[in-house]
């Protein structure tokens, strides 16, 4: 869930692990919880139509021990009731995953790049970096996280919290947000329940970088 000053947001990622390094799901992003942007901004342009229903699919590759590569993306569109008012949207992504060899205390960093179109993201430019870290505190059992999406596009933010996993496997997440240089975005809240659930051989699991406007961990 994403919250500012001005609108909150929910989103909802589920996916499948099937083996050999595939994984396919859903999303279900940007479900209002509050708008208070002045009707003005409305047609300041072409936006975002939201809520969001997208399927995703992701596809890894383990070079290593240390070293992962992944390419994926996620498309859908929004349920609006008027045809005019639908978008297909698009956001695909090539993300790298490297770690110190044998030196899991010094953690996971994650550098990839994304496309996506006006209707995912916002205008602006349709090619962006994705950057990450995620350093253990309290091993396996509270991280520290940050996330950064560039561009000037409605989606360019970075994240900087944590993680917390309790002994049950639920997680808790919660970072701050600040707007990316040049894209004018609001300054917020973030708080994630990530889950993992294994039934008959198949995951389910919440994942950072398809979940929504303003992360992009994919790995």
């Amino acid at each position: 869930m994403n919250f500012a000053r001005l609108t909150g947001t929910s989103n909802t990622t589920i996916d499948f692990g099937l083996g050999r390094g595939w994984e396919v799901g859903f999303n279900v992003l940007d479900v209002a919880l509050y708008d208070r942007t002045p009707a003005t901004d409305a047609l300041a342009g072409p936006r975002q139509r939201n809520p969001d229903l997208l399927l995703n699919a992701q596809k890894s590759f383990k070079i290593n021990e240390f070293w992962d590569i992944a390419f994926g993306g996620q498309v859908g569109f929004n349920p609006a009731r008027q045809n005019r008012e639908r978008r297909f949207q698009e956001f695909t992504w090539a993300v790298t995953s490297l770690e110190v060899p044998n030196q899991p205390r010094f953690g996971t960093y994650y550098l990839g790049v994304y496309h996506a179109n006006t209707a995912y993201a916002g205008p602006g430019e349709r090619v962006g970096i994705m950057l990450g870290v995620e350093i253990p505190i309290i091993p396996e059992r509270l991280s520290f996280q940050c996330d950064y999406i560039g561009g000037n596009r409605d989606i360019s933010v970075a994240v900087i919290g944590g993680v917390y996993t309790f002994r049950s496997g639920w997680q808790l997440s919660a970072g701050v947000q600040l707007p990316a240089p040049r894209s004018n975005n609001p300054y917020g809240f973030v708080l994630e329940l990530p889950f993992r659930v294994t039934l008959y051989s198949v995951t389910t699991r919440s994942n950072r970088y398809r979940n929504g406007r303003r992360r992009a961990r994919v790995l």
